[in-house]
This record gives structure tokens, C-alpha cells and sequence, in this order.
């Protein structure tokens, strides 16, 4: 192919397959009606083809270039239902001249066209004769004289030519070797408005390389191709394809590869509705251009899993709370949805994907006023990221399924289009089908989904229904709906501590808290002139605020006569709230954490009665009965978000210094990575390996050794206080 004779592809309404490998599923073959001349440029029209060819007409005087080459023509060939093509025969006598007709483009209704012609239509051999973009409408079956596009002049002195209209007609590309491009011929676009067609702009450096860029084509979807001869080493035209981001900018465009590429000029692909067949030119044959034939494989989807959707049924239970029934109060569930429920055991399914904050709360009969919260419970549902069918899973034989691929989550990459593959032999691209089998049997039906094409390729995703198909269907069947599974749940009042722990340090305590402030509050305030018992100020850090609170009792129950007591002195803001650290103190808290000195040795003796860690021999790697030890660590840890753990690695003198020193610091690791595993952020750990430096026993024998060779434990205590420390209180 010379690039000088500047070739076109068209539009087609099709429905392009884009998948990673284009050398898998494709079977390519010349067309029919190929000559020892040129064709080329093939596009879908009516119920044939119209392609571009500079063989002999039997009908139109042929005329000959300045170089006494046969000049182009267009031409149309039927197809049949069967596959099976007729004689070509010149498209349109109206439109044929003197001069080249080239590559063309029909608008979706088909009854305009813009095609590639010589821009004067009498001219002298040798005489420049550039190509422009020409348009003609049909009007009672002809097609009416062509007159030049708006962007186009007898006096360019340039080619314009290869048009391309994207699927809403409201852009036109084109190729064209105007002065100010890239190099070669780059493409242009002009947009469609009120005064007809734009001035061109180039299509930019992601497009366009210092070579040419040409036969732009527009699929259904909106994606691009062209041929370029600069984006390899070679000469030659290879296919390439593109797609607008959301940003507005072209994607890195991506080569089709073999067979539809090869080490020859190749142009001008065109793909039919069903996305499984389509055309493309290219000189590979002998060296002239010739159309050719693909047929494209459904894609493949392997290793599907089956449908699934996340659980949204759960059984949510406290049972950590005796429930007293001499008081007005009654528990009842906020499921963070707009739904409750009451009762200490419930059953819930949540309405879909979401992070839902679920609170049992208690509640005074009489009032109607929340009583306390009792125990909270962060619920994140998160989708599953592969396609759904929606369908039902056993049908007649002969019945019509419906199928649906809405329910479908594809977060993780921009969906292209769905596909379906029935089981049966059959296959089709869409997000809905409509099936039917002829067979009884179980037929597995597949649907995938590829994306859309990006900088890295492409990517894919998929899953798989059984449907079983009767002969007669069970009279049952469907009656009896199928019951979800509630999945238990555990709240957070459970326990912020193992429940093993000293009674010093699983106690809780409950508060009647009646003020919430932005601002501290005088504790001699008049607001508070009405409560007749001592008040606690506390300073919470989340959310920046200062909170007031009367009374103190192990049980919810026991600071109800204080609720009741506010509520006649005419505060409604009460609410009685549970606090875990408070079990620590011996002061009353305010703006921070104070941990006195008997209860942090307290803490950290009950913490090393689980340092008992053991490793297999010479090696850090922990073995598994010791993982229950360190599962205590992270749940102390998990519910003590103030403190910090360090962590010390010893050994005995058995082997060199620098091994053991080595090997203490890989067990030390060992631990934190475990932990880490565990949900414990890393810099919450401070660790180190200290070898056999620090041994607490002879290592003159072998019991002596057993003691060196440990783990060491400490929680650390970052506090903040009050210059004040203590808050006051007053009656």
C-alpha cells in the first residue's frame, strides 16, 4: 500500500468484543470476492457491504490516474441470511465519476453518507488534486449530487479525507496531512452544532505520532480505531484502539495484535451487530490490498465461582445482660438501617451493602426517653465484586428464561459489556437475555463481564448459575420460600477484656450522664443548681467535648432512681452510659487517661501470665499452641486502644552470641507480625531481640536455660492529665 493514496474506513453500528488476548479466537480468511486488484474500506450497509476497489467496471467507462492505475470506485455486494454474498456491483451511479471515490461513512439512519473524493472533478493528469471529505444525502432512492463538507476547500492544497462519525453524529474524525500536525497524516475532529460542522482540532500526541494516523472508525460504544505506521519499528500499518476517558482524554491506545495485525499493511476494521464477525483490509496477500474476513470466539471465562451475594441476615444477641423486669425499661435494637427491633435476641437482615452502627438501648415506658445505650455494634457489609444472575433456577422445557445481570457488583474495574454463555452452545453479549432450552437437564450458565479498555489492557470477571430444566415441573416447588441464614453476631459489651482477667479489670461501671458541651461548664454554674449529687466533668477527646454525669453503680439498673430524679427536676438529656477504663482509676478522670501505679503493675502481671510463647527449636517460627496466648495480647490491645505493648526477645547461651542475638530479634519480629496479623498497628509496638545478654537463671542447666529462653511483656502507658488533675465536685 503506497500512503500517499490516502485509504478510509467507516462507521458501522456494531457491538465490539474487547478482551486481553487478540491472537486467542479469531479465525481470519480473504473475502469472497477479492481480484488481482484493489479492495478495500469494507462497510456494513442495508443488507451488504460497500468497499472501496479500482477494478474494471462492466458497466462505467474506467478511467486511469497520472500513474495509469484504474482510478477507485465504490462498490456493493449483497449477503444473504445464509452467508452467502452476490456479484458486486457499482454502488451508486449518481455518485460515480471521473475521479477517486474512497472511503465512506453512513449516518446510523442511512440516508446520508460522507465519502473520500478528489477535491476538483476535472482536473489534468499530473495535476495536484488533493482529497476532501464530500457529502450526499438520499432522496427517493438516489443519492443526490455531493457537495463538499464544511471543513473542506477547493483551495486546502491538503488531503482530508477518512471519515469517521461517532455513534451520536455529533463528532466527525478524519485523517488529514494539514500543515501544523504531528508529522504524516494525524487525525482531526470537528463537532456538529447549529452552524453545521466546527473548525477541526487535532486529536493530540496520545493519538498522534510523528508517522500517520489513518482510517478512523467509531464503534457502538464510542471507542476509536485507526492504523498508524508510528508506534512500532516497521513501516507498516498496524490496528489500533482507543477510548475517552472520564476525564475527557484518550486512553493510550492499544494494538489489536495478531492475526488481525501482521508484518504487512493492515487498515480498516469493521465488526458486524453480533460482535462476532467483522472486516478489515490489508495488502498481505501479494502485496495488494484486499479485504478479509474474521470470525471472533466468544470470550472465555475460566475459573468461575458460583453467584453470591454478602450475607445480610444476622442473629444479634447481648447476653451479657440480665434483664430486669421490676423496672419500666425494655430493651430494644437500633439497627442503623431506620429499622428496630425489641428484645435482647433479635434476627435482622440488613437492606443491602453498606456500614450500618447497630445499638441496644434501653428505654423508659413511661417517658418514652432513651434510658441508656447498652452496647454498640459497627456492621460493614461489603459487596462481592463479580457479576449475579437473576433468575429463577428451574424452568420448563420450551419456557422462556428471562436473565438479568443488574445485581451485578463491579466496583473494582469501568464494566464493558456482559456476556452470556448458556450452557447449551450458545452465547450472548448484553446485560439481559432471554433463553430457552429444548433439552431437560442442568444446564450451568455462565455470565462474564469485561471491561473497558484502559493503559493496561483489559479486565474480566465472572460467575456461573445452575438452571435446571424439566420436563414437569414439581407442583412444590417454589412454594416453600427459602429461609436465610442468620449469621451470630457478637456486640461490643461483651467484653473489652477477656473474661479470664482479674475482677479488678473486667469490672464495669455505669453513669448517668445529663450535659454535653462543647465548652467546659462551671461546675457552680445555675444549670446545675437542681441536681442533688455529686457531678463528674469529663473531657472526651474524639469528639472534643466536655461531659457531665452523676452517680456510679455496677448495673444499669441501679441508677435508675437518679435518672428519675433529673427527669422530675426537669433535664431531658439523661442517658446512662457505660465506661471501661473508669475500672483503673482511683480518681475521677478529666481530659485524658490516668492509670495509677497499682493498677498499671496490676495490668502488667496479669498480662505476662499469657508470656508463656514457644517456638520450634533454633527458629523464630512460633508454634501453634502459643497462639492462643498471643490472640489474648490482641484482644487486650484491641480493646485498649490508649496503651502500647513492648515486646523483649531473649535467649539462652546455647550457640554464638551473634546467633542468638539474631535469633531473638527474628522471634521479637515474629511476635509483632503476628499481632500485627491480628489487627494491632505496628507502631503500637515497640520490640527489640536482646539475645542472651539479660538471662534470669543459670544457663548451667537445662531448666535454667527453659527460663532464659522468653518473651517479656509491658504495657506501656501514655497519659495525658489536667494540671488539675482530679476534677472538682460539688453537691
Amino acid at each position: 500500500m503506497k500512503l500517499k493514496s490516502i485509504r478510509l474506513i467507516s462507521l458501522a453500528v456494531c457491538l465490539f468484543v474487547v478482551h486481553q488476548s487478540w491472537s486467542q479466537g479469531f479465525a481470519v480468511k480473504p473475502f469472497s470476492w477479492n481480484t488481482a486488484y484493489k479492495e478495500y474500506a469494507p462497510v456494513f450497509y442495508e443488507d451488504g457491504i460497500v468497499f472501496c476497489s479500482n477494478r474494471k467496471s462492466e458497466v462505467f467507462k474506467t478511467v486511469t490516474d497520472h500513474e495509469e492505475a484504474f482510478l477507485t470506485d465504490l462498490y456493493f455486494v449483497s449477503i444473504g441470511s445464509d452467508g452467502k454474498s452476490g456479484k458486486p456491483e457499482i454502488f451508486s451511479g449518481e455518485l460515480a465519476s471521473s475521479v477517486n471515490e474512497g472511503p465512506l461513512v453512513f449516518t446510523t439512519s442511512g440516508d446520508t453518507m460522507y465519502f473520500t473524493a478528489n477535491v476538483r472533478q476535472e482536473f489534468r493528469k499530473r495535476e495536484a488534486n488533493p482529497l476532501a471529505i464530500w457529502m450526499s444525502v438520499k432522496a427517493q432512492g438516489k443519492w443526490t449530487a455531493p457537495v463538499l463538507a464544511d471543513f473542506c476547500s477547493e483551495d486546502d492544497g491538503y488531503d482530508v479525507a477518512h471519515p469517521a462519525l461517532s455513534p451520536s453524529g455529533k463528532w466527525l474524525i478524519f485523517s488529514s496531512n494539514m500543515p501544523g500536525g504531528y508529522g504524516g497524516s494525524d487525525l482531526y475532529v470537528s463537532a456538529f452544532g447549529a452552524n453545521g460542522w466546527s473548525r477541526p482540532h487535532n486529536l493530540g500526541p496520545t493519538i498522534n505520532t510523528d508517522q500517520s494516523e489513518l482510517f478512523p472508525y467509531f464503534d457502538s460504544k464510542g471507542r476509536l480505531y485507526f492504523a498508524t505506521n508510528g508506534r512500532h519499528d516497521r513501516e507498516d500499518l498496524d490496528i489500533y484502539f482507543t477510548a475517552l476517558l472520564d476525564n475527557d482524554q484518550w486512553a493510550n491506545p492499544v494494538a489489536m495484535g495478531e492475526p488481525i495485525n501482521s508484518e504487512f499493511d493492515d487498515f480498516g476494521v469493521v465488526i458486524d451487530p453480533s460482535g462476532e464477525h467483522g472486516l478489515f483490509s490489508s495488502n498481505r496477500s501479494g502485496g495488494t490490498d484486499n479485504i478479509f474476513e474474521f470470525s471472533y470466539e466468544f470470550p472465555v471465562f475460566p475459573n468461575c465461582e458460583e453467584i453470591a451475594k454478602p450475607p445480610l441476615c444476622y442473629l444479634i444477641e447481648e447476653e451479657k445482660i440480665v434483664k430486669n423486669d421490676t423496672l419500666p425499661l425494655i430493651y430494644e435494637w437500633d439497627f442503623g438501617d431506620g429499622t428496630t427491633a425489641r428484645g435482647l435476641s433479635v434476627e435482622h437482615c440488613f437492606p443491602g451493602v453498606g456500614e450500618y452502627e447497630v445499638s441496644l438501648n434501653l428505654y423508659d415506658t413511661i417517658t418514652g426517653l432513651q434510658y441508656a445505650r447498652v452496647s454498640e455494634l459497627y456492621v460493614p457489609i461489603e459487596a462481592i465484586n463479580r457479576p449475579y444472575i437473576t433468575a429463577v433456577d428451574t424452568i420448563l422445557v420450551g419456557d422462556t428464561l428471562l436473565l438479568d445481570s443488574k445485581e451485578s457488583t463491579l466496583s473494582n474495574f469501568d464494566l464493558d459489556n456482559y456476556y452470556w454463555d448458556f450452557g447449551d452452545g450458545t452465547h450472548l453479549a448484553n446485560a439481559t437475555a432471554l433463553h430457552s432450552y429444548d433439552t431437560p437437564g442442568t444446564y450451568r450458565v455462565v455470565l462474564g463481564a469485561l471491561s473497558t479498555p484502559f493503559n493496561g489492557g483489559v479486565q474480566r470477571s465472572c460467575a456461573y448459575k445452575d438452571i435446571h430444566v424439566v420436563e414437569i415441573m414439581d407442583p412444590f416447588e417454589g412454594i416453600v420460600a427459602a429461609q436465610p441464614e442468620f449469621i451470630p453476631l457478637v456486640t461490643r459489651s461483651a467484653g473489652r477484656l477477656e473474661h479470664n482477667v482479674k475482677a479488678e479489670l473486667q469490672k464495669r461501671m455505669y453513669y448517668v450522664e445529663f450535659k454535653n458541651s462543647d465548652t467546659p461548664i462551671a461546675l457552680n454554674d445555675p444549670f446545675f443548681e437542681r441536681v442533688n449529687y455529686e457531678i463528674t466533668e469529663r473531657y472526651v477527646e474524639q469528639d472534643s467535648s466536655f461531659r457531665y454525669s452523676v452517680g456510679e453503680a455496677g448495673e444499669i439498673s441501679k441508677l435508675y432512681h437518679i435518672y428519675q430524679n433529673l427527669l422530675d427536676s426537669g433535664y431531658r438529656e439523661m442517658l446512662v452510659k457505660e465506661e471501661f477504663v473508669k475500672v483503673f482509676d482511683d480518681e475521677v478522670r478529666k481530659r485524658g487517661f490516668y492509670y495509677p501505679d497499682s493498677v498499671k503493675a496490676a495490668m502488667n502481671r496479669e498480662i505476662n501470665r499469657f508470656a508463656d510463647i514457644l517456638f520450634d527449636y533454633n527458629s523464630h517460627v512460633i508454634q501453634k499452641q502459643s497462639y492462643k496466648n498471643l490472640d489474648y495480647m490482641a484482644r487486650v490491645l484491641n480493646a485498649e486502644t490508649s496503651l502500647r505493648l513492648s515486646i523483649k526477645a531473649h535467649t539462652d547461651n546455647t550457640g554464638s552470641d551473634d546467633f542468638n542475638k539474631e535469633l531473638s530479634i527474628d522471634r521479637a519480629t515474629a511476635v509483632v507480625e503476628y499481632l500485627e496479623s491480628k489487627g494491632i498497628d505496628r507502631t503500637r509496638l515497640v520490640w527489640e531481640g536482646l539475645g542472651n545478654d539479660f538471662p534470669v537463671a543459670s544457663n548451667d542447666t537445662e531448666e535454667g536455660r527453659a527460663l532464659n529462653r522468653r518473651v517479656e511483656f509491658e504495657l506501656l502507658f501514655e497519659e495525658v492529665r489536667d494540671d488539675q488533675g482530679a476534677s472538682e465536685s460539688m453537691r
